[in-house]
């Protein structure tokens, strides 16, 4: 059976369908461009309205719910039953080892969410459940940008350099992520050893120099009261 078929089939919303409904939700989810049509989106609770006990439909319900927040920063279901609907299907076991995957999409997308509604109460909830999942996810280097950058947006400075140092230490040939950790780390260069800091400054340096001497000038010119610092600028930047 192609996806087509399983997405185009007029499925009843009855409980005799349930296992259906529940794949035919989960392929709808696939595109969230499918729920810009106002039906699918009543189609979408029709079916979980009679089938909230089936936990497979339940998990099909909550990409739903979380893909349609991600991407029209609008909801589906009040984001507090939706946290609990994924805590149901939390406790099935066979469900339970990768359910985290789930909660890590619905707090980036609740974060964004919450910050346009200005319901920051509850934008620090979501923060904190970032916190908590993203280290059983397996991330590459444009992950772990793009999380960098979401926590210094809302703040969170002091992740981003906790989560980018170890890579850092270890070496990264990603000049992206090397400037975004020495533009976070210069709030925690007494964190690192002494002169550990100034190594990667020169690292950036030689990796692009006139993305280094724009980043000093443009963003980060009261660093030069740092006299290390000061010394980097001046050997390439003032010639």
């Amino acid at each position: 059976m192609k996806l087509e078929d399983v997405i185009d089939n007029d499925v009843p919303a009855e409980k005799k369908f349930l296992p259906l409904l529940a794949n035919k939700l989960a392929a709808k989810a696939i595109d969230a461009e499918n729920f810009t049509d106002p039906k699918l989106r009543q189609f979408v609770n029709q079916a979980f309205a009679v089938g909230k006990s089936f936990l497979p439909l339940k998990l099909s319900y909550c990409v739903c719910a979380i893909n349609y927040l991600s991407s029209y920063e609008d909801t589906l279901v009040n984001n507090d039953k939706l946290e609990a609907y994924l805590g149901d299907c939390e406790k099935d076991s066979a469900l339970a080892s990768s359910i985290w995957k789930y909660y890590l999409d619905y707090y980036i997308a609740s974060a964004y969410y919450y910050q346009l509604k200005r319901k920051y109460g509850k934008l620090d909830s979501a923060l904190e459940g970032i916190k908590k999942y993203y280290p059983k996810a397996v991330l590459s280097d444009t992950d772990y940008i793009k999380l960098g950058r979401l926590f210094n947006f809302y703040g969170r400075t002091y992740w981003t350099y906790d989560m980018l140092y170890p890579l850092v230490k270890k070496g990264t040939n990603n000049e992206n992520l090397l400037f975004l950790f020495v533009g976070t780390a210069a709030l925690y260069i007494d964190r690192m050893a002494e002169g550990e800091y100034s190594g990667y400054l020169q690292q950036a340096r030689k990796m692009n120099k006139t993305r280094f001497c724009k980043w000093i000038k443009g963003q980060n010119w009261q660093l030069l009261r740092e006299d290390f610092i000061k010394k980097l600028f001046c050997e390439e930047c003032n010639m």
